[in-house]
C-alpha cells in the first residue's frame, strides 16, 4: 500500500489559521447580532422615545402612529391588513413570483411581526407598517415587509414619513441596516422612495 506524505507550506496554514479566525469571528457576531434582535423583540413600547413622531399632521392629514405587536391585532385588523396588501400589492406579486393567500396571511400573522399602525382623527386604521428584528449575514438588522396606505392617505408623504420613524429606531436601536423587497425596480416612483427614505 502506497501512502503520500502532505507537505504543509506556511502559506496553507497561514490561510487555514485565517478561515479559522474568520470563522470564529463571525459566531461571535452572530451570538451579538442575535442577543441584540432577542432583546428588540421583547420591547412593548418602541415609540416611546420619540413621543413627537407618534403623529403626523401635514398635507390635510390627522393621523396617529401606534407601535404593536402581531398577537396585538384583533382579527378584523389582521383582515384589513390582509386586504390592503392585497388590494395594493396583488399585480405586483402576480408579475414576479404570483400571489399567495395562505402564505401572506401566515405572514402578517406571524410571532415575530411588528406593526406600525396608522389611525385617523376617527380611530379608522389607514396605513400600516410591517417589519421585523432579525439577523442578516450575522448582522442585526431591521427587515420592512410591507408599508401599506389606503387610497385616502397616499401621496401625503405618510409613507417617507414611517420610514424616517423606522430609520430612527433603527438607530437607537443599533441596528447596522434596513432591508426591504422592491418588487418593481423599473418604476421611477418607487425607486425615488427607497432612495429618499434610506439613502438619505
Amino acid at each position: 500500500m502506497q501512502t503520500k506524505d502532505t507537505c504543509w507550506t506556511g502559506s496553507s496554514v497561514s490561510k487555514a489559521k485565517a478561515r479559522k479566525q474568520e470563522q470564529k469571528t463571525r459566531t461571535v457576531n452572530e451570538k451579538q447580532a442575535k442577543a441584540v434582535v432577542d432583546s428588540l423583540k421583547q420591547e412593548t413600547n418602541l415609540l416611546s422615545q420619540f413621543p413627537s413622531l407618534g403623529v403626523y399632521i401635514k398635507n390635510g392629514c390627522n393621523l396617529e402612529v401606534k407601535f404593536c405587536h402581531a398577537s396585538e391585532l384583533t382579527p378584523a385588523i389582521h383582515a384589513w391588513a390582509y386586504e390592503l396588501c392585497e388590494q395594493n400589492m396583488h399585480s405586483m406579486y402576480e408579475d414576479v413570483w404570483g400571489w399567495k393567500p395562505a402564505e401572506k396571511q401566515s405572514e402578517l400573522k406571524h410571532p415575530d411581526a411588528r406593526y406600525l399602525l396608522v389611525h385617523d382623527a376617527d380611530r379608522s386604521t389607514v396605513a400600516y407598517v410591517h417589519f421585523r428584528f432579525e439577523v442578516e449575514d450575522a448582522t442585526p438588522v431591521l427587515y420592512v415587509y410591507e408599508v401599506q396606505l389606503a387610497p385616502a392617505v397616499q401621496r401625503k408623504g405618510l409613507g417617507a414619513f414611517l420610514m424616517t420613524l423606522l430609520k430612527l429606531v433603527a438607530k437607537k436601536s443599533q441596528l447596522e441596516a434596513i432591508m426591504l423587497t422592491v418588487l418593481d425596480v423599473s418604476n421611477h416612483v418607487v425607486h425615488a422612495f427607497v432612495l429618499q427614505c434610506l439613502i438619505a
